[in-house]
């Protein structure tokens, strides 16, 4: 089972993840 903490962790590495993938593409559609 996974703790509170790493699912925490998980789900901002996802979001972060996430927001590095919009960044890239807005700077690729320029």
């Amino acid at each position: 089972m996974h703790d509170e903490k790493d699912f925490r962790r998980m789900i901002g590495d996802l979001k972060s993840y996430v927001e590095g993938l919009e960044k890239g593409l807005i700077d690729y559609s320029k």
